[in-house]
């Protein structure tokens, strides 16, 4: 609850939307960071593509502004079947949409045609940032 004054009186604190909510909806239109809670989180889901590519797809909180023109990644990807976790690499841009993200992942022995869930690979500090930036 921060707010700049140019003048020598302060005015009420006020938000563009109105509440602090609104206010988040309206940032995350320009940048998302999926970050994880601990050291196995689900970060998404989608599926082998063939056996050395898995395609995950990531839904956006909010609509953005336009379709995502960078990634950030950091931290450790794994990629779950319900049975084994394979090691995820560092992810590729697949295609982007302003609610949704895909990105490819490449990997040894994925059955293809079999669903995966994107998890840290047992790392806390692991996650995914998607920027709409002007």
């Amino acid at each position: 609850g921060v707010q700049l004054e140019s003048g020598p009186a302060a005015t009420p604190y006020t938000t563009t939307t109105g509440t602090i909510g609104g206010e988040l909806d309206l940032c995350q239109r320009y940048y998302y960071r999926q970050v994880v809670d601990s050291a196995t989180d689900a970060m998404g889901l989608g599926f082998a593509t063939a056996t050395t590519s898995v395609l995950i797809h990531i839904p956006m909180p909010v609509t953005f502004r336009a379709a995502p023109s960078a990634i950030e990644t950091g931290g450790a990807y794994g990629l779950f079947d319900g049975a084994t976790t394979l090691s995820g690499g560092t992810p590729t841009a697949y295609g982007y949409t302003t609610g949704m993200q895909a990105l490819q992942f490449g990997v040894t022995g994925a059955t293809q045609f079999r669903p995966y869930q994107l998890i840290s690979n047992n790392n806390a500090a692991t996650f995914l940032g998607f920027s709409a930036e002007l």
